[in-house]
């Protein structure tokens, strides 16, 4: 039986060391090990997928007819949040959400090996975002099942910004998701950083806790976002506390 000592497995100068280095390469040499398995999958599910280039101008088109100010109800550091028109924003539950919620849900069950019950999801409120330099998201949850956000225009300069950051926390601009325990060691992964693009759209779970930094580029940041609840079938019978 091969032993290993992990307790010295940093430590270059043991022979312990040297001999787990040796046990394993030995391992590795006689090929593919034929042993099967599944992975847990737990924690939250995030889709990242991309708006098509026509839909992201007519969104562009259409949140430039947004007027009302959603300041009040949001935890952005940002001056101009807009809430959608009516119209506007029926238009986009309707032509754009739809598609990109049935994906989520199908992968959302694949990923944690549920049955992908029929849902339909009712929709609370869409507003659209101009983030500026200086301006950032602090750390929050948003109401509702699920959120999402659609970046559709970014900063030309953010990418040299990014680039010439010298710090060793998150960069300029990044959005970030954090779930879970940390840990010294990369057993458990806590958060995920993404430096958003145009057409990035993204839907996770309400309570997944997330952020955005601020950076100090010239030019906007324009990204759309909204909340939906789960709307359950009457005449089907769920399991307890399906999602």
């Amino acid at each position: 039986m091969t032993k290993f000592y992990n307790k010295d497995v940093n430590d270059g100068s043991t022979p312990e060391k040297a001999n787990t280095l040796k046990n394993i390469e030995e391992i590795q040499n006689k090929g593919p090990i034929n042993i099967t398995g599944q992975q847990l999958h737990f924690g939250p599910f995030v889709m990242w997928s991309k708006l098509k280039t026509g839909d992201i101008s007519e969104l562009i088109k259409r949140g430039k007819k947004a007027k009302k100010s959603a300041n009040s109800r949001l935890a952005g550091q940002l001056k101009k949040q807009f809430l959608f028109e009516k119209d506007d924003e029926n238009w986009f539950w309707k032509d754009i959400f739809q598609p990109y919620f049935q994906a989520y849900r199908q992968l959302h069950c694949q990923y944690h090996g549920t049955p992908n019950l029929p849902v339909a999801y009712k929709s609370l409120e869409l507003w659209i975002n101009y983030m500026k330099a200086g301006e950032f998201n602090p750390p929050h949850t948003h109401t509702g099942d699920l959120t999402f956000v659609i970046f559709l225009e970014t900063p030309k300069d953010i990418e040299k910004e990014i680039k010439n950051f010298e710090g060793t926390g998150p960069r300029p601009g990044q959005l970030l998701f954090e779930y879970g325990e940390q840990s010294t060691r990369p057993w458990n992964k806590h958060g995920n950083l993404i430096t958003p693009s145009a057409g990035d759209f993204l839907i996770f779970p309400t309570l997944l806790k997330h952020w955005v930094c601020p950076f100090k580029s010239k030019g906007t940041r324009v990204s759309v976002s909204g909340n939906i609840l789960y709307a359950y079938a009457n005449e089907i019978e769920y399991p307890k506390d399906y999602l």
